[in-house]
C-alpha cells in the first residue's frame, strides 16, 4: 500500500499583519481550505503541518477553530 501525504509549513494562524489588506489577513485560512480540498481529490492520507502553525504558543479559541 502506498502512502500519500501533502506538506505544508509556517502558517501563522491568528499573526497580525497589521495595515495589510483583508484578503492578505485571510490568506492562511483560505490556504488550510484549499490545502485540504487538494488532499482528498488527491487522495492524500496523511497531511504534514510543520514549522509555525499557529502564531502564538496559545492561540485563542477563535484562532484555533
Amino acid at each position: 500500500m502506498m502512502s500519500r501525504f501533502i506538506h505544508s509549513s509556517d502558517l501563522h494562524f491568528g499573526k497580525h499583519f497589521g495595515d495589510l489588506p483583508e484578503r492578505l489577513r485571510e490568506a492562511p485560512r483560505q490556504t488550510i481550505g484549499k490545502l485540504a480540498d487538494h488532499a482528498r481529490k488527491l487522495g492524500v492520507t496523511t497531511v504534514l503541518l510543520a514549522g509555525d502553525t499557529f502564531d502564538t504558543e496559545t492561540p485563542g479559541g477563535d484562532v484555533r477553530r
